[in-house]
């Protein structure tokens, strides 16, 4: 999901609409890398902080910080009841995927059964460094 964003919105600091079907196909190509193909992650968008299209539940949330450039938050969750965190600020649209590459690979490998990529961050990402990951 996102929000129109640029050129419609006067709010917007950063592409959305126009951003997230490209980023999603190179999210899609390291899920496949990784062997999560078939794992069903939320991912939402927005080009401003005011949030319009919920990323700030989404497992993984982009907000745009500047033109090009995004906050990424990870570990809502599927019913959108809990909030995720801030894990990396100021990213390059390009280097996005370098940025989720690891954290996907440790979900990959020491997931439980079943469990969806949010409660994973939950879990083990914020609870081993919760301020170690900016």
């Amino acid at each position: 999901m996102a929000c129109p964003a640029l050129p419609t919105c006067g709010l917007a600091l950063a592409e959305s609409e126009r951003m997230l079907p490209d980023l999603l196909v190179r999210i899609e190509g390291l899920l496949a890398e990784l062997g999560l193909q078939n794992e069903e992650i939320i991912v939402r968008s927005t080009g401003c902080p005011n949030g319009c299209a919920r990323p700030y539940m989404a497992e993984i949330g982009f907000v745009g910080k500047a033109p090009n450039k995004y906050q990424i938050y990870l570990g809502g969750n599927e019913s959108s009841t809990r909030l995720n965190r801030l894990f990396k600020e100021n990213v390059q649209n390009a280097a996005i995927i370098d940025e989720l590459r690891p954290v996907l690979s440790r979900y990959a490998k020491e997931r439980n059964a079943g469990e969806r990529f949010g409660d994973w961050c939950e879990r083990v990402l914020w609870k081993e460094a919760p301020a170690a990951a900016n």
